[in-house]
């Protein structure tokens, strides 16, 4: 890797090893892949990454191990295999797909509940009400929230046409801002 010094009057190379210093080459690496087969999902480029690999010579024919991971990341062997879509002799599987955008029926709409909690996040739930019928069509009750001042998005299906009622609340009754944090939420 490039380093400088003297306030960057001089360049010299030094060798460094470890995640921080393969992580960026791998990305750089899964980019130039993911350019010649822009149709092939994550998980797939991911898999052609990993068994394409060369295990340096000092670790033997090893396929994978503690030290190195899968070996040293090899653009060509994993082009080749997504070219050929070949993935025989893989020792692993691909790993889990992201999964697919959620969607409701064609007679149901979307709908999204955003809530950024406070500092106490247990303290916070809601519930989803139709106000025709009196029903609860979803809720998320208090505790379920455990990380505080992050944001958590729900899906919801209603029927189409539907008149519903949000209700927010919080079981400490001092809501979810400002003294303990910059809470929010929309619908």
């Amino acid at each position: 890797s490039p380093t400088t010094s003297n306030g960057g009057d001089t360049l010299t190379y030094a060798a460094f090893s470890g995640t921080s210093m393969a992580s960026p080459h791998v990305a750089g690496v899964a980019a130039l892949i993911w350019s010649h087969h822009p149709t092939k999902s994550a998980a797939e480029i991911r898999l052609a990454l990993e068994c394409s690999a060369v295990m340096p010579q000092q670790y033997g024919n090893v396929v994978r191990n503690n030290d190195v991971g899968y070996g040293v990341v090899n653009a060509k062997n994993a082009l080749d295999m997504l070219d050929s879509n070949n993935f025989d002799g893989c020792p692993g599987t691909a790993p889990t797909t992201a999964p697919t955008p959620f969607s409701c029926s064609p007679n149901e709409d979307l709908l999204e509940i955003r809530i950024k909690t406070d500092q106490y996040p247990t303290e916070t739930g809601w519930t989803l009400t139709n106000t025709c019928s009196g029903t609860v069509v979803a809720n998320t009750p208090e505790g379920t929230y455990n990380t505080g001042n992050t944001v958590y998005s729900d899906a919801v299906c209603v029927p189409t046409g539907g008149a519903y009622s949000f209700l927010i609340t919080d079981s400490f009754g001092d809501g979810i801002c400002c003294s303990y944090g910059e809470g929010f939420y929309n619908v």
